[in-house]
């Protein structure tokens, strides 16, 4: 496999065994009433001033109410803290009536900004006016400095028979946003890409 920030390649065959990771642990808004379980972790390298920055979702007891996107930068890769004390944590709540967010992704914008886009999925109850009953789909908010976000913008919006996507994978190639994601259906799983002249929607 071929990284394709650094141009090296890596085999998997060949990395080292799970027991050989350090764990990392990530702050969670919800470790002092629940635990700190965290999941869906993307990463970058150098951004904003930070050695690491990183998305992520709490998880505790398996309960998506709580699994709502986060962020944490760290010098080493190990130890992660909020990157200020003013930092919102999580990122963007569970607003839903009836829904959950997850599978959060980032990436670098042409001007410097970090997006932070996730899934979000609304159950048959959902009530909200930008979040009716029955849809699924990603939205993202922006910062400059890791403080401060920007309002959410939805994307993409789909019903049951439109498509149902899971873990968004995003980056800028250099002249467009390259959106990827898993395609569950009655087929099986595959991978689908949107190429993108901005992240305004609809997809």
């Amino acid at each position: 496999l071929m990284n394709r920030e650094v141009g090296q390649e890596i085999d998997f065959l060949d990395l080292m065994s799970v027991s050989d990771f350090e764990p990392v642990e990530y702050p969670s808004p919800y470790s002092e009433t629940l635990n700190d379980d965290v999941v869906h972790p993307c990463a970058l390298h150098d951004w904003g001033g930070y050695n690491y920055i990183t998305a992520y979702t709490p998880y505790p007891y398996t309960n998506d109410d709580y699994e709502n996107p986060c962020v944490a930068v760290s010098s080493d890769g190990i130890a992660q803290a909020l990157p200020d004390e003013e930092t919102p944590n999580p990122v963007f709540d569970n607003i839903y009536t009836d829904g959950f967010n997850s599978d959060p992704t980032i990436a670098v914008a042409a001007d410097g900004a970090l997006i932070l886009m996730w899934r979000y999925s609304i159950g048959a109850t959902g009530d909200l006016p930008d979040y009716p009953a029955n849809r699924q789909g990603f939205q993202w908010v922006k910062t400059y400095d890791g403080i401060t976000f920007s309002d959410v913008t939805i994307i993409s919006q789909f019903t049951s028979g439109e498509g149902y996507y899971l873990s968004p994978s995003l980056l800028w190639n250099g002249t467009q946003w390259e959106l990827y994601a898993v395609d569950k259906n009655a087929a099986g799983y595959g991978v689908v890409r949107w190429l993108l002249d901005d992240l305004d929607g609809p997809l």
